[in-house]
């Protein structure tokens, strides 16, 4: 069965929606899934305004938005804050610089913040790690193989992509280094092996 369509909005209706992800896809390149979040967050938005007996978008401040981002705050990660934040940024200059709000409410909307603990890699405990390690037959060529890769994983640093793309030439066996092409953090790296895994 078809889902049913979504309620409109009487504030946002559909054709100022439609107006705005045309300007989304036009001036400002947006892509399609871009533009599909957009739509959404803009959707609720709406649907959060009439809720709230707005009439009129130039009735909105930012008592309004605040309310609607602390609404959204309940259910939602950093992360999808940080995207309806965009959002709401993003229509609100759109209605400000075709006029038909008279102040730039975008400046209004605080991105949520993400702190660093947020956004670190996470990693398994090094108990993980070597129940890993020795879970590996290294009595085959393909065992070794796969034993090196999680140690340099797991006690160098790599990425998966960086072990990967990694060639025999990269790996000096005289000096136990290895060398590594630009990466995501600075330039070309030379970094000591430790020995269990150029055994």
């Amino acid at each position: 069965s078809r889902r049913p369509p979504s309620p409109e909005s009487r504030i946002v209706p559909k054709r100022l929606l439609d107006r705005y992800l045309h300007f989304c896809r036009s001036h400002q390149g947006h892509s399609s899934q871009t533009q599909k979040a957009r739509a959404l967050w803009i959707g609720k938005l709406g649907l959060f305004l009439d809720g709230q007996g707005l009439r009129d978008l130039r009735g909105v401040d930012v008592r309004h938005l605040d309310a609607f981002m602390r609404e959204q705050a309940k259910t939602l990660t950093p992360r999808s804050l940080h995207a309806v934040a965009s959002s709401l940024r993003s229509f609100l200059r759109y209605l400000f610089l075709r006029g038909t709000i008279h102040q730039d409410l975008a400046r209004q909307v605080a991105m949520p913040v993400r702190f660093s603990a947020e956004l670190r890699p996470k990693y398994l405990p090094l108990k993980k790690v070597d129940e890993l390690l020795a879970a590996i037959d290294r009595g085959c060529t393909v065992g070794k193989r796969d034993y090196a890769m999680v140690l340099l994983m797991a006690h160098h640093g790599l990425r998966s992509h960086e072990v990967a793309a990694l060639k025999v030439a990269d790996i000096d066996f005289n000096d136990s280094a290895i060398a590594l092409s630009a990466r995501k953090s600075g330039p070309s790296q030379r970094l000591p092996l430790l020995a269990r895994t150029t055994d």
